[in-house]
């Protein structure tokens, strides 16, 4: 009887001291186990991670332009306003510098060029085709009877991201809606800046170039200077291109026979189908030249009208060593 008691005894602790261990182990059994980190893994790395992910997805989201706010503030702060009064205030913001005035009489940018949507009363475009972009806003008001929501639906529907497509991108960003019984519509890129400054300004920010650039590059082409400009302009979409002696854009009546000789090199920092007025050449004279006849030459033929559209104020001229800097613009202009 004792032999049995002891062994009752004895398997009595043995079930305690189990037991034990399970509660200290698992001290909260409605706790989930803890999860098991694999070797070389730092705890939480992936929450890390993903918390960083968001916050890039985050601040990339602010550095968007949001189009839809700016047309909805706009047209909360000028009611009354007709779609011409409107798109004139869009082109005083800086986003919207280097867009211009469509004629909606010749046709529709951004829609196939033979359409027509029905229903409009009054329409007022702004567009981008200054950097290539195809950016643009449409301003509407329907005719009576016609629901400025049916506007809305043409543009959205037939609107091409690409029409004005030059580097195969397109645009990433559309907005269309009703606002204060006028319809909206806008297609443009969601990482457009504002473009601030004035073209004299940042012309004259090209003389300092010009002269920081050839005392580190003193056997610079006049080529590789107007590219290293083109690097540096942030107001136009321009091109570079060697110079011939002869008739140069620019220089003379538009139908005269005037040319410019004399240089033994020179290269063009020129707006492609642009309204802005700013034109940028750099000259190499030969070794003996007169410097200061030449350049006299070039003020006495520039022609401020060259670009027909509109008129240049400002002619700037520097020199450095046997290169001459010479560039037009208009002064007050963004």
């Amino acid at each position: 009887m004792k032999k049995f008691l002891s062994l009752l005894l004895a398997a009595l602790m043995l079930i305690l001291t189990a037991t034990a261990c399970v509660v200290i182990n698992n001290p909260d059994a409605d706790d989930q186990q803890e999860e098991q980190v694999p070797d070389g893994a730092i705890p939480g790395a992936d929450e890390e991670a993903s918390s960083d992910e968001e916050t890039s997805a985050s601040e990339e989201e602010d550095t968007k332009f949001d189009m839809e706010s700016f047309l909805t503030n706009l047209a909360e702060e000028h009611p009354g306003a007709t779609p011409a009064e409107l798109t004139a205030e869009i082109l005083k913001d800086p986003y919207f510098t280097l867009f211009n005035e469509a004629d909606t009489e010749y046709y529709y940018p951004g829609l196939p060029y033979d359409y027509r949507p029905e229903g409009i009363k009054e329409c007022s475009c702004v567009y981008d085709w200054v950097t290539n972009s195809g950016a643009l806003v449409y301003i509407l008001t329907a005719e009576d009877g016609t629901d400025p929501a049916v506007l809305v639906k043409a543009f959205t529907d037939n609107a091409d991201p690409q029409w004005l497509d030059f580097d195969g991108t397109g645009l990433d960003g559309m907005v269309s809606g009703v606002i204060g019984g006028k319809a909206f519509f806008a297609m443009y890129d969601t990482s457009m800046q504002p473009v601030t400054g004035k073209i004299a300004e940042k012309a004259r920010d090209f003389v300092d170039i010009f002269h920081e650039y050839l005392a580190e590059n003193p056997n610079a082409t006049c080529l590789e200077l107007v590219e290293y400009f083109n690097q540096h302009q942030k107001f136009n979409t321009l091109y570079t291109t060697p110079i011939e002696e002869g008739k140069i854009t620019g220089f003379g009546e538009i139908d005269s026979d005037t040319e410019i000789k004399g240089f033994a090199d020179c290269a063009g920092l020129i707006p492609m189908m642009s309204p802005n007025l700013f034109i940028c050449y750099v000259f190499e004279l030969p070794d003996g030249a007169d410097m200061d006849a030449f350049v006299a030459e070039l003020e006495d033929n520039a022609n401020l009208a060259w670009n027909v559209c509109t008129v240049a104020n400002t002619v700037i001229t520097d020199t450095d060593g046997n290169k001459v800097l010479f560039m037009m613009c208009a002064e007050g202009e963004n």
